[in-house]
């Protein structure tokens, strides 16, 4: 998962800084929040068996009975995404420090330093 968020950092800031000068914070926190659905689909794909989901899941913080009961739900991969034990375990701030970069936060940046070098 290193080496894709790197990827995905480095596509990321590519395309923003490509388009940072465009009023597009909507779209940013858009792109932003199904990022992260799709990086949650891909963690619950590594963890292939329920056993391996259970004890992930009870390692990022949630309590047995619930991991137990989510790690069953099978490969619904974007309903498991959209599920609330999954977004409490892997939040964005745990994404964010695993190394995943925000779209939304990166464009802020950016779009406010292309604005004021172009007043000047």
């Amino acid at each position: 998962m290193e080496a894709l968020f790197k990827r995905l950092a480095s596509k990321i800031r590519g395309w923003i800084n490509y388009f940072a000068i465009a009023s597009m914070t909507g779209h940013m926190n858009k792109v932003d929040q199904m990022l992260r659905v799709r990086v949650r689909a891909k963690f619950w794909k590594l963890w292939k068996k329920p056993s391996m989901r259970q004890k992930e899941l009870q390692k990022l913080g949630i309590d047995q009975d619930m991991a137990r009961r989510t790690a069953y739900w099978g490969n619904h991969y974007m309903l498991v995404a959209h599920c609330k034990c999954i977004n409490k375990a892997l939040s964005n701030k745990e994404l964010k420090n695993r190394g995943l970069v925000s779209c939304a936060e990166y464009y802020r940046t950016q779009h406010s330093k292309k604005l004021q070098a172009l007043m000047s």
